[in-house]
C-alpha cells in the first residue's frame, strides 16, 4: 500500500468503499473488466495493465498479476500481485511516439502455417492504407495480403515463405491499395527476428517509395510501349507492364516466376 500512498490496508479500503474497481482509471475499467473476464473464462490466472489511483490522486501504471482460487471457505476469490511499471510504460509511450514518427511503418508479426497474428504494428502502417490500426490488423489476421495490390501479393508471399526459412533480410516493391480505390508504391524489407514454439516472428520495415520513383512506375506500368523484365541467369519473369500483356493477349497478373 505504500507505493499508493496508504500507511495501513484498512486506510486503503476505506478510500475505495472497498471496491477494487474504484482504484481503477475510469478509462480503463471496461477494459479491464473484459480483459479478465476473457483470460479467466480460458484459464484460472490473468495479467493485465492499467492505471491505478494514489492517495494523492495522481495514477500509476501497473501490471496486475492474479490467479483465480476459493477460499478456506470455499468461495471463490480473486488473489492478485500489482507491480508498478510507471517508469517502463513511459519509456515505451516514448518509444512508440518515437516509432510513429518516422515515414512509413513498422510490425511483428508471428507466422504459424497460412496463419498471421500482428504483435506489433505502428500507427504509420494503417495510415497508409486509410485505415485504423484496429481494420488494419484485423485484415490483416484475416487474410496476409489483404491490403496488397492483387499483382503484387505473390511476390509478397514469396518474401515472407523466404525469410521463414533463413536469416537474410528480404527487401520487396510492392502496391498497397488505399480505401479511396488509389494504390500506393511501398518498399517493405522482411526478416526473420526470432521463433517462438517453432513459428518464425517477422520482423517488417515500410517505407512510402520516393515520388519520383512512383511516378516513373506509373509512367513504365501505363504506357504505350511493351515493358519485360526478366531475370538474366533464370531468365524468370521479374515485370511485365500492361501494354506487354495487352499485346500478347495475358490477363493473367501473376507472372513473376515464369518463363
Amino acid at each position: 500500500m505504500l507505493y499508493l500512498g496508504y500507511a495501513t490496508e484498512s486506510e486503503f479500503c476505506s478510500d475505495i468503499d472497498g471496491l477494487v474497481s474504484n482504484v481503477i482509471h475510469p478509462d480503463d475499467r471496461t477494459y479491464v473488466d473484459e480483459a479478465i473476464e476473457d483470460q479467466l473464462s480460458a484459464s484460472n490466472q490473468y495479467t493485465v495493465d492499467y492505471r491505478m489511483r494514489k492517495k494523492d490522486g495522481n495514477y500509476i501504471w501497473v501490471h496486475d498479476i492474479g490467479r483465480k482460487t476459493v477460499s478456506e471457505n470455499g468461495e471463490d476469490v480473486l488473489v492478485s500481485v500489482c507491480y508498478d511499471i510507471t517508469k517502463e510504460h513511459q519509456n515505451q509511450v516514448q518509444l512508440d511516439n518515437l516509432v510513429n514518427s518516422l515515414p512509413g511503418g513498422v510490425a511483428l508479426y508471428r507466422l504459424e502455417n497460412n496463419d498471421c497474428k500482428v504483435l506489433y504494428q505502428s500507427q504509420g502502417l494503417s495510415k497508409i492504407v486509410g485505415m485504423t490500426q484496429e481494420e488494419y490488423k484485423n485484415g490483416v489476421e484475416e487474410r496476409v495480403t489483404s491490403a496488397i495490390y492483387e499483382g503484387d501479393a505473390d511476390k509478397v508471399l514469396q518474401a515472407l515463405e523466404k525469410v521463414t526459412n533463413s536469416d537474410e533480410a528480404v527487401s520487396v516493391d510492392f502496391r498497397v491499395v488505399h480505401v479511396c480505390g488509389h494504390t500506393v508504391w511501398l518498399n517493405g524489407t522482411y526478416k526473420r527476428a526470432a521463433t517462438d514454439n517453432g513459428c518464425p516472428i517477422i520482423h517488417a520495415v515500410f517505407s512510402e517509395m520516393p515520388q519520383m520513383r512512383e511516378l516513373l512506375g506509373n509512367v513504365v506500368e501505363n504506357s504505350g510501349v511493351a515493358v519485360i523484365v526478366s531475370d538474366d541467369a533464370t531468365r524468370e519473369l521479374l515485370y511485365v507492364n500492361r501494354e506487354a500483356l495487352r499485346i500478347h493477349h495475358k490477363t493473367d497478373l501473376h507472372y513473376e516466376g515464369k518463363r
